[in-house]
């Protein structure tokens, strides 16, 4: 006799074990000895030198993107400017990344990844190599030009970079191989904020191009389009096939499809990061200024927020993925943030005390378990098709709010220094942004109980059974349980009602047994 248990799906709709046999049988059909076919050669341990290009090349990428941050009081003692005009720097490269978001998937899939990886990474070279040259030259409106060509590139190199790592790894190792590049690449901003100082301060004031052709030097090493090509002949692939599915593409009529939960979490998303990138990016100039710190020690303690970032993203997403509970954990990680700025609000000026580092190292913590709770939130509350449309307008808006907040906030600093060298107001700022993305995560809470079933507190299940129930066809019977069903959320039931989604799934399946 079947147990209550054996006749359960992870959604809580009844699914018989006579279906989850045929399932099975299709995925172990698929992988059978008679049609397996031969090792590709991504599959071998060349895969994990790949790994690590891609991992060197994004250190690269992010070394350069805070180029600016460690040095930030010499640049404006010598290059006579605010800091107002020192946080363009910042804002400029995020301009162009307010549309290439949404048009960088389409674009890849014109000319092909590899072409686009290697045409992302000339772009980027470029932009850091002009901005090298307007330091070398002392000039402002040079090195600006070179963070608007430096952003064409950085952002759709990151999406280029990340399909590579995606066709080398699959399955379990894909999150170990992204986590991985996404802590080694934070870590570039840390070693830029040791070594970038050591070569431009006070006692070398005239070796600012220098310094940033460092960052042009590292941004060269990068071999992985060609390691991909060969993989592409060795397993007999044209190379042809698109990055990204049609469901993966950015599709505006996608947008009215939103539900209220994604618009909490792009505007959630939008206004914490506000709180969080401009305070790291002028935290080396704030250490100087109120704590009197030399700029090489300023410089090591800037990258704080990304070290602790480095150290927990892996393991962050994994633990998750096993408690669920997202919009808590966001809720929790906009308080952190809180109590940062606040903190720093109030800390008295002193020399050389390292009460500061409360504030960094609250900031590391908020935004590490905010940026792992809020990304792995998006795909619960959209649609199955609109995952790469949701994803792309965030980053969009996301962007659109990065390029305001560094100008705003150097305002707000320019015209306060009165106060604690002009922080107060200006953490103030970052703190009055807190508090909205905090009443946008409690809004976001309500919102995920009374309309959504909880579905971000869900608990992401990995066992092989559970992913047959997922992919199962319900029976008649069945589908009209699921219609009239009110514990489970609407997307859900789209999903389970659905025979195209659900094929889809099986056909991924099937080339993973293989």
């Amino acid at each position: 006799m079947k147990s209550d248990k054996d006749n359960e799906s992870t959604l809580g709709v009844p699914v018989y074990n006579d279906q989850k046999a045929e399932e099975k049988s299709l995925l172990s059909d698929a992988g059978s000895p008679r049609t397996r076919a031969k090792p590709s050669y991504k599959q071998g341990p060349v895969r994990w030198l790949a790994l690590f290009f891609a991992c060197c090349f994004l250190l690269g990428s992010y070394f350069c993107y805070d180029n600016p941050g460690p040095i930030e009081k010499t640049m404006e003692k010598y290059l006579d400017i605010s800091q107002s005009q020192y946080v363009l720097l910042y804002s400029v490269y995020s301009y162009p990344n307010i549309v290439l978001p949404i048009f960088g998937g389409i674009f890849l899939d014109m000319i092909g990844l590899r072409i686009g990886i290697l045409l992302f990474t000339i772009v980027l070279t470029i932009g850091q190599a002009v901005f090298a040259i307007g330091g070398q030259y002392e000039s402002l409106g040079i090195m600006i030009a070179g963070r608007v060509i430096f952003g064409l590139g950085g952002e759709s190199m990151s999406v280029a970079q990340s399909a590579i790592v995606s066709k080398w790894f699959k399955g379990k190792e894909l999150s170990m191989a992204m986590g991985l590049n996404i802590s080694v690449s934070r870590l570039g901003s840390v070693i830029n904020g040791f070594v970038v100082p050591q070569i431009y301060n006070d006692g070398n004031h005239d070796k600012l191009g220098q310094a940033l052709f460092v960052g042009l030097g590292v941004c060269i090493f990068s071999l992985v389009f060609l390691m991909d090509k060969r993989a592409e002949v060795a397993d007999g692939n044209s190379g042809s096939a698109p990055v990204l599915t049609d469901e993966d593409k950015f599709k505006f009529s996608d947008i009215r499809t939103f539900n209220k939960s994604f618009w909490l979490l792009c505007f959630s998303c939008v206004v914490v990061y506000m709180a969080i990138f401009p305070f790291i990016q002028v935290a080396s100039g704030m250490l100087q200024d109120r704590f009197h710190f030399s700029e090489t020690t300023a410089g090591q303690l800037f990258g704080i927020p990304y070290t602790i970032s480095a150290c927990t993203s892996p393991f962050l997403g994994f633990f998750i993925d096993k408690v669920g509970k997202r919009v808590l954990l966001v809720i929790i990680s906009s308080i952190i943030l809180l109590l940062a700025h606040l903190s720093n609000m109030f800390f008295e000026d002193c020399e050389q005390c390292y009460t500061e580092l409360c504030p960094l190292i609250l900031v590391g913590i908020g935004y590490s378990i905010y940026g792992a709770a809020l990304w792995g939130s998006i795909p619960y509350v959209v649609e199955a098709r609109t995952v790469g449309t949701a994803f792309g307008f965030v980053t969009a808006i996301q962007n659109g709010g990065m390029a305001l907040a560094p100008t705003i906030g150097g305002a707000i600093h320019d015209v306060s220094l009165g106060s604690k060298h002009g922080y107060f107001y200006q953490s103030m700022f970052w703190m009055l942004l807190c508090v909205l993305g905090f009443l946008l995560n409690v809004m976001l809470y309500i919102e995920d109980i009374r309309n959504n079933g909880r579905i971000l507190d869900k608990v992401h299940k990995n066992s092989e059974e559970e992913t047959i129930d997922l992919i199962t066809s319900p029976t008649p019977q069945q589908r009209r349980e699921i219609e009239t069903k009110e514990d489970i959320n609407e997307n859900e039931k789209e999903y389970l009602l659905n025979p195209n989604t659900r094929n889809a799934l099986k056909r991924s399946m099937a080339k993973l047994k293989k």
